[in-house]
């Protein structure tokens, strides 16, 4: 069936029992060549569907040290921060699936849209006045995540995090 038939490979892969494999047959199909047949193993397991995403941790430099001096001007600034992160996020087709309290957790399927949402994240910061927002340490990564409930989890999410930390 063709890749972009969501609903047959949802019925290949209704009824399988958690930790076994499924061999999908998709084609690729490009306006330079000619159809080309992939064999893509889907698998399953009882802890979620595993997926590999960029992935990309924000965090607010400074916001508990700010946040113990004036309460009110720092949730406020911070919450203008973390508004306009998820709209660029989303004008690249990332997808918040958590706030950590002052960063966010986001997925993209592409990494080229990750590093140019962080890019642009970082440029947009940069130029606003001294004092209207917070400095914001990004981390982006490449990895395999397990999915469920509209969450993600794993080593790429770990990976991730721990490269925040290096800002």
């Amino acid at each position: 069936f063709p890749s972009h038939d969501k609903a047959a490979l949802l019925r290949k892969l209704e009824g399988r029992r958690p930790g076994t494999a499924c061999k999908v047959r998709a084609w690729k199909l490009s306006p330079w060549s000619k159809t080309n047949e992939l064999d893509t193993v889907v698998h399953m397991n009882s802890k979620g569907e595993r997926e590999l995403l960029a992935i990309v941790f924000t965090d607010a430099v400074g916001s508990s040290s700010q946040t113990a001096l004036d309460e009110d001007k720092s949730l406020s600034m911070l919450m203008a921060d973390l508004d306009s992160i998820r709209n660029e996020a989303a004008a690249r087709g990332g997808s918040v699936l958590k706030n950590t309290g002052d960063g966010l957790l986001i997925s993209f399927k592409s990494a080229v849209d990750a590093i140019e949402c962080a890019l642009s994240i970082q440029k947009a910061f940069q130029v606003r006045p001294r004092g209207q927002g917070f400095q914001h340490k990004i981390g982006v990564h490449i990895g395999d995540v397990i999915k469920k409930d509209g969450d993600i989890y794993g080593t790429g999410v770990n990976t991730t995090s721990r490269l925040v930390d290096q800002c």
